[in-house]
């Protein structure tokens, strides 16, 4: 789902970074219109708003002014409005579905509680909905039963903001980036998606230029890839399929990036994963071509940065200039493999190709499968994960670490 028109703007951010800070602030400067969801699944308003019941046949709310209390009851009629039926009609459902379950879980009670939410209450008199990390308590089901009532509210034209640090949701959710709000120490960090063409279109360009001063040739799978910019279509694609990824959703959550080429770059790393601090996200950019626009990405964020990459220093090409530029780039730390990983710490390839079985032709044609799999195999024996420990946790200075 993509933005309309900002009804939809989530908050992420560890536990008490000022996500819940954020939607109370927002609560305070509009409570007349706004409800307020907390985590447990309790509805929570500024003032007294009245309760409501509702005649489906007529389709109108029904319900007895508290300010006229004490004079002669008189139960008052309001016809619901368009964008709200849609709204009952998914929470009735929800509701006669758990009716049927006589002893709930702390989970399908948490559902039942917000579905009566938005049946206790007026949604005329309603346009903006809050929720406080509403994935708390719900497996992926239920998970996916809240996501669908998000998109309905949303749909119906409610502005809905939303705290979680759940990138499973902001997946159901396919959150828009442009509709991201990183919050850190009360901080906000917001990139939108022409900061990002910027960002990206920088990097193309200082590479193109540095290629062109040393009148070195192009490399015509990455000329392509820095160039994306110049094709929108492509483009477009390209960053709604990557920042619109759980893997994407789930580094954001993290205060500790360490981008990689790929995934032979993956599975050495998975070998010392017990090694790093609990804040630490390892990011795959798929391509050494991408590292610097991911690196620069991440840093607007305002994360600590680590970009792990082969040297390529031998090739007068894209590939070398990229080093450059990632070497100059003073934001981040930069672990380098000269000239690549396998021959850093003498990963024999064709012997551990023949040793599982594979042929000269399908070793030559299958490259990335073959480094991905002789990764795995090399760090898990021996303890060969030592040097990579030491090369990376202990780089240059031996202060190498993730606070």
């Amino acid at each position: 789902m993509n933005s309309l028109n900002n009804n939809l703007i989530v908050f992420i951010g560890k536990n008490g970074s000022g996500k819940t800070y954020a939607l109370n602030e927002m609560l305070d400067q509009q409570p007349e219109n706004t409800l307020y969801i907390s985590e447990e699944g309790i509805a929570k308003v500024a003032y007294q708003k009245n309760n409501v019941m509702i005649d489906l046949k007529s389709n109108k709310y029904l319900y007895v002014d508290e300010m006229k209390r004490g004079e002669k009851a008189q139960v008052e009629e309001y016809q619901i409005v368009e964008n709200a039926k849609s709204i009952i009609n998914y929470c009735w459902s929800i509701i006669s579905k758990l009716n049927s379950i006589i002893k709930k879980s702390q989970g399908q009670k948490k559902l039942e509680n917000m579905m009566n939410i938005f049946l206790k209450y007026n949604l005329n008199n309603i346009d903006t909905i809050l929720f406080d990390e509403p994935e708390n308590y719900f497996d992926e089901e239920y998970l996916k039963l809240i996501g669908l009532l998000i998109k309905t509210l949303v749909n119906n034209s409610y502005k809905v903001r939303i705290a979680t640090h759940n990138s499973r949701l902001l997946s159901i959710l396919e959150v828009d980036i442009d509709n991201i709000i990183l919050i850190d120490n009360r901080i906000r960090h917001i990139v939108k998606k022409e900061d990002i063409k910027k960002i990206f279109l920088q990097i193309s360009n200082s590479v193109e230029e540095i290629r062109e001063s040393r009148g070195w040739s192009e490399s015509k799978d990455i000329s392509y890839k820095l160039k994306i910019h110049q094709e929108p279509i492509v483009f477009d694609n390209y960053i709604n399929s990557n920042l619109q990824s759980i893997d994407f959703y789930s580094s954001l959550f993290f205060k500790n990036i360490i981008i990689v080429e790929g995934m032979s770059d993956l599975e050495a790393l998975k070998t010392i994963n017990e090694k790093f601090d609990n804040n630490v996200f390892i990011y795959s950019a798929n391509g050494k071509a991408w590292i610097p626009f991911y690196a620069n990405l991440f840093l607007s964020y305002g994360k600590n940065v680590t970009a792990i990459i082969d040297v390529d220093n031998e090739t007068k090409t894209h590939a070398a200039i990229l080093t450059k530029i990632l070497e100059e780039n003073t934001g981040l730390k930069l672990v380098k493999h000269n000239p690549d990983m396998e021959t850093e710490y003498g990963i024999d390839l064709d012997s551990i190709g023949e040793s599982l079985g594979m042929s000269k032709k399908i070793r030559d044609r299958n490259k990335g499968w073959i480094k991905q799999i002789a990764a795995y195999y090399y760090f898990k024996v021996n303890e060969n994960w030592r040097q990579l420990e030491r090369k990376i946790l202990h780089y240059e200075d031996d202060k190498f670490d993730f606070e």
